[in-house]
């Protein structure tokens, strides 16, 4: 993957460093979304991936691990997004591997 252009028009630049955040991306098993997940992974996300089945998650992204949580959702139905929301928010890697990122 090519490095993204952080360059602001004024010169200044953003910083897309995602360390010690969770992101949590819907349609994770998709071609799209895998590369939304892939891309936050780089920049040090933890990853909550949501797929309407949990094979497909499997699939694309092999095993759960402390960066990537699965979390198989019906997003038409409400009570299933709520319970991934509210489970979502305090799901991050244990503070002593934050450094090894290069496992994603």
């Amino acid at each position: 993957m090519e490095p993204v252009d952080t360059t602001l028009p004024g010169g200044g630049r953003i910083d897309l460093k995602f360390m010690n955040s969770t992101v949590l991306v819907t349609g994770a098993a998709g071609n799209l979304g895998r590369a939304v997940a892939d891309a936050f992974a780089e920049r040090g996300a933890n990853l909550v991936l949501v797929d309407l089945r949990r094979e497909k998650l499997e699939k694309s992204f092999g095993a759960e691990n402390e960066y990537r949580l699965f979390a198989p959702t019906d997003l038409l139905d409400a009570a299933q997004v709520a319970a991934t929301a509210r489970r979502s928010p305090g799901w991050r890697r244990p503070a002593a591997s934050a450094a090894a990122t290069s496992a994603i």
